[in-house]
């Protein structure tokens, strides 16, 4: 999938440890190294909803002492002789129930449901080295989300893997394939790779995906990301019961792209079940070249998704230019995914790529200007032309259309927020019916250190 000459792509990157909604056994296979570092690799799990602060409160057990497999690219021969694994190893984990006491009690091949298992590379660990290439490193680069560490031992914000399912039809191929960058130099991510695989073969889910689609001219791939989670509360310009669950939705995206650029590109917005009282609806803002392309509409309902071949049904939102009413009422279809997808006549650039910004609306509320509606959006994000602007800076709204700044609280309670790689597991506590109507900061009392730092600190309090 990667040409080890060149960095990554960085929609490949993510933090992402693997999830399981099923107690599963589950099995490494080590494919390959491309580094002249003999590095070491091991995993740890957690359960999902204690999500670990730092790499500290893990407890890896080692899978390879020593990842160099001895067919570096750039000096095999040299390499062969520092060689502590051969591509192809297969290793079966193990779940050790009281690993965190040191104790190997209870160990089982099964992993239980809610579980995630992380993976770390603890880079250039391994004593006997290529010579030349001798440097101890202390870096540690980690699956999860915060956990991978500089020289220094503070925590490295960027991704330093890339995790994704791979499917090829042809070849029968469907796997979760991680691969680790070991330092900061070449940005390859071909340090390490390694697949997995679960029994059952459904349990891990939430995993980015890419798929190989052969053609005439170009080899394709179709690529499917998560972006993240947007929470609004609906009582705008009043600050509500904060619950922030009155509309969810989950956005992933999509591309099918080759060396030229983009042919296609997608973008999915799953909506979860409220028990919100007002009927909002759900619409965005869409930018770049798909603003001006080809648009393609469908649903996913329900009912359907649970089909072992779920399909999506063409659909017809309302559109006024750049704005798309993908409904209403989102409760009129609870639990639907409305997929948007920009075709286009000539491949694009990655620059010129689609751009969404979702926001809720009502049109029925008496108090509403004629032809007007209220919305919320993120904090700054300048609303629609539709807007009944009486509203902002009433209440507890702090908005000035003056300056340009609207959706604002003199608080910590933004009306909307937007989680980067956030899924509804994450979140469940906010989904859960008997949490309705209990601020969010109460079930996640790190939120608050989020919202007063503007996002600098707690970035993980969700989970």
């Amino acid at each position: 999938m990667f040409d080890t000459s060149k960095a990554c792509p960085v929609e490949y990157r993510s933090s992402s440890d693997l999830y399981l909604e099923k107690a599963a056994e589950v099995a490494v296979t080590f494919l390959m190294s491309n580094t002249c570092w003999n590095c070491s690799m091991g995993y740890y799990y957690y359960d999902a909803s204690k999500h670990p602060a730092s790499l500290a409160d893990v407890h890896p057990v080692m899978i390879f002492p020593n990842t160099q497999d001895g067919e570096w690219s750039n000096d095999p021969k040299k390499a062969n002789k520092y060689k502590g694994v051969n591509r192809g190893t297969a290793v079966q984990l193990i779940f050790y129930p009281n690993i965190a006491e040191g104790s190997m009690e209870g160990a089982t091949t099964i992993f239980p449901k809610g579980y995630r298992i992380g993976f770390v590379l603890a880079t250039n660990a391994w004593g006997n080295r290529l010579p030349g290439f001798t440097g101890t490193k202390k870096y540690r680069a980690a699956t999860s989300d915060g956990l991978s560490v500089n020289d220094k031992g503070v925590a490295y914000k960027q991704p330093r893997t890339a995790v994704y399912r791979y499917t090829n039809a042809a070849l029968d191929l469907n796997s979760v394939i991680c691969s680790f960058e070991d330092y900061t130099t070449d940005q390859n991510f071909s340090d390490v790779i390694f697949t997995m695989k679960s029994n059952p073969v459904d349990a891990v889910v939430d995993i980015p995906s890419v798929e190989e689609k052969p053609g005439a001219e170009e080899s394709k791939k179709e690529v499917r990301l998560l972006k993240g989670i947007y929470a609004f509360e609906d009582l705008w310009p009043s600050q509500g019961d904060y619950d922030m669950n009155d509309v969810m939705v989950k956005l992933d995206y999509e591309k099918t792209f080759g060396d030229k650029g983009i042919y296609e590109e997608s973008y999915l917005f799953k909506t979860f079940n409220n028990i919100a009282g007002l009927e909002n609806g759900l619409a965005f803002t869409l930018g770049g070249d798909a603003a001006s392309a080809e648009l393609e509409f469908s649903i996913l309902r329900p009912a359907s998704e649970k089909n072992s071949a779920p399909e999506y049904e063409v659909y017809t939102p309302e559109r006024d230019g750049n704005v798309i009413l993908l409904t209403d009422n989102v409760k009129g279809d609870m639990g639907a995914t409305y997929k948007v997808t920009a075709k286009y006549a000539s491949p694009i650039s990655d620059a010129r790529a689609a751009v969404v910004k979702p926001f809720i609306y009502r049109t029925t509320d008496k108090d509403l200007a004629p032809g007007k509606r209220k919305e919320v959006h993120l904090p700054f994000e300048a609303p629609t032309g539709k807007v009944d602007v009486s509203f902002f800076g009433t209440s507890d709204d702090k908005s000035d259309p003056n300056a340009e700044r609207y959706y604002v609280r003199a608080n910590s309670y933004p009306f909307a927020f937007y989680l980067a790689g956030a899924t509804e597991i994450d979140l469940a506590k906010l989904l859960d019916p008997k949490n309705e109507k209990t601020p969010v900061d109460q079930l996640y009392p790190a939120y608050s250190g989020w919202v007063s730092s503007n996002g600098g600190s707690n970035t993980n309090w969700y989970k």
